[in-house]
């Protein structure tokens, strides 16, 4: 789970630098501050939300709903995506280039798609998983993966300053995306 948090937290550290560095924030000649793409990251699952849990409820009537490891290898593979799209924004603009702000809103749109595959199903396999007893220390240790994650995400962060922007990115998609893996591997044992 730690994995997802990697490439997530980057949205909240490294991200805003990407954005000032890479996005053009003007709008009809007024500029949009940077740290107001991160309230799609509010909107973005509260509107992805209601299609997504219609497509579960088409799939499991068709019988063909993921398990709970497999929505959250989706969630994984999609936040990889998300991150494959901010590299690809320097192979469409190159580097120095400007991405158009529809492009960063694209991401947060991809990667929310991740989240709300990711997230909730993490929490409610530990609150519904634990025994009641341990219920709530349970739900704790899930947020123990955010801070590792988290943790790992601030000093890979230091390495925007290394790797080009596309590197940086990828570096990302790989991690969250061996994330997905690891999920697909272990979603028959768990079951």
């Amino acid at each position: 789970m730690a994995l997802f948090w990697v490439a997530q937290s980057q949205v909240w550290n490294v991200y805003n630098l990407w954005v000032r560095d890479h996005v053009e924030l003007g709008i009809f000649g007024w500029s949009m501050p940077v740290p107001w793409l991160q309230a799609l990251d509010a909107l973005a699952p509260a509107i992805l939300v209601p299609p997504i849990l219609a497509l579960w409820r088409w799939q499991a009537r068709r019988g063909a709903e993921p398990s709970d490891i497999g929505k959250m290898a989706i969630g994984c593979a999609l936040f990889a995506l998300g991150t494959v799209w901010l590299a690809a924004a320097s192979w469409v603009f190159g580097d120095a280039g400007r991405v158009p702000l529809l492009w960063a809103v694209a991401f947060h749109f991809l990667s929310n798609a991740g989240w709300v595959f990711f997230v909730p199903i993490a929490v409610a396999l530990y609150a519904c998983a634990a025994p009641a007893k341990v219920n709530a220390m349970m739900l704790g240790i899930n947020s123990m993966s955010v801070f590792v994650g988290s943790t790992i995400s601030g000093r890979i962060g230091g390495f925007y300053e290394t790797l080009t922007p596309a590197s940086f990115w990828l570096l990302h998609a790989a991690i969250v995306g061996s994330g997905a893996l690891i999920f697909l591997a272990l979603d028959r044992p768990l079951r």
